[in-house]
């Protein structure tokens, strides 16, 4: 059997593997044992879900407050069950899977590798015990992935439907987590800049594009400015930065360090002046990529995260080893990869968050890492359907 009609075959089997593995997980989290991988955090949008539930009222919100919101309506027409959270998951689970596998064709990633990959991404051990209970990250992810995909379409074909699409999927991301919305102006930049390469660019229609690209990125700065001197749910953070509030900023960086002391890096970045920022900034990276150092191992929970910090550093070298091979869509996730990863790094004060925001975006350069040193002997494929 030719291996694109066995990676046809199998694809739904995969679908399938997984939908079950996460039920299982899901329901042994809710009903049975604990097997949480946060469980403050699960168990306070749980609780958080139920009271509103009961009496709360539909109000604009963004970050944890749009997702306890999200379950509560859940909760409300359906009963407060944190099954019903792992549901919402496996839906996003599944649709990330399709999102992934699409930009994999995009990118011409042979089927075989593509099942591999998807299988590695939606199996992460780390991603299963928190995707099978009441936490936001398969929902970021879906609508992370989302984005990518209908911008790779875009690259292809310009059309004002996927536009649209683009627009939806950045609205979700922010509204599940504030720090999108600087992931969002920084990806907007990229997309200049992809344009800008285009060849298409010369055309009275690459500039009106360019234009409406430009025109949005001003628009959303502006609203969120304005956003952020209004009193809405889930944007403490960007109003302090906003009116650079040292105090505040200072605040909650405390309270995110203290989270998890003994994960702690034991810096953080200074916002306090430009040039504190430019010392501490690097630092914060590289305990953001590597940490824990072998040194700080002291558990089993510390282990798989060095050995994940192990896997990433190779990851990273596989990408500067084949460099010259990147062609233009995969230099798009190569940035996508890089300004996540430096957004995640400036807020994050120990290893233990780190390994959460981690899942975001992993499955990027797991996909980077397929295309670049699993798929460079592939021959290229001009009859793709994207």
């Amino acid at each position: 059997m030719p291996i694109k009609k066995r990676s046809a075959y199998f694809l739904p089997i995969v679908y399938m593997l997984v939908f079950f593995i996460y039920e299982i997980v899901g329901f042994i989290n809710s009903y049975v044992i604990n097997l949480k991988g946060a469980t403050k955090d699960a168990e306070v949008f749980h609780q958080s879900a139920t009271e509103w539930a009961l009496n709360g009222t539909i109000e604009f919100a963004v970050n944890a407050q749009f997702y306890t919101q999200t379950l509560g309506i859940l909760y409300r027409a359906f009963g407060a069950d944190e099954y019903l959270a792992v549901q919402l998951n496996i839906f996003a689970i599944l649709g990330t899977m399709y999102f992934m596998n699409k930009v994999m064709i995009i990118l011409e990633v042979e089927g075989r590798y593509r099942i591999f990959v998807i299988l590695v991404i939606a199996l992460w051990p780390s991603y299963i015990t928190r995707a099978s209970t009441s936490m936001r990250e398969p929902l970021m992810i879906f609508m992370y992935s989302g984005f990518i995909y209908t911008y790779l379409r875009l690259r292809i074909r310009s059309t004002p439907s996927l536009w649209l699409k683009l627009l939806f999927f950045s609205f979700f991301m922010f509204s599940l987590h504030k720090a999108f919305a600087v992931l969002i102006f920084v990806a907007g930049l990229i997309i200049i800049y992809d344009r800008l390469k285009s060849t298409k660019i010369n055309s009275a229609k690459g500039m009106i594009v360019l234009f409406f690209i430009s025109g949005g990125l001003i628009s959303g700065a502006l609203l969120l400015t304005y956003l952020s001197s209004l009193n809405v749910a889930g944007l403490r953070e960007l109003n302090s930065l906003v009116n650079n509030d040292q105090e505040q900023i200072n605040t909650i960086l405390e309270y995110k360090a203290g989270i998890d002391e003994r994960a702690s890096y034991g810096t953080r970045v200074e916002f306090n002046s430009p040039l504190a920022f430019l010392k501490s900034y690097p630092v914060a990276i590289i305990n953001y990529l590597f940490q824990p150092f072998p040194t700080r191992i002291s558990n089993m929970y510390d282990l798989y995260a060095f050995l994940e910090a192990i896997w990433r550093a190779y990851a990273l070298f596989i990408v500067w080893k084949f460099r010259k091979n990147i062609d233009g869509a995969t230099l798009f996730l190569v940035g996508m990869y890089f300004a996540t990863t430096m957004l995640w790094a400036a807020g994050t004060t120990n290893y233990g968050t780190s390994s959460r925001h981690h899942l975001t975006h992993n499955w990027l350069l797991v996909i980077i890492f397929a295309k670049l040193f699993l798929n460079k002997t592939s021959p290229p494929n001009k009859n793709i359907r994207y």
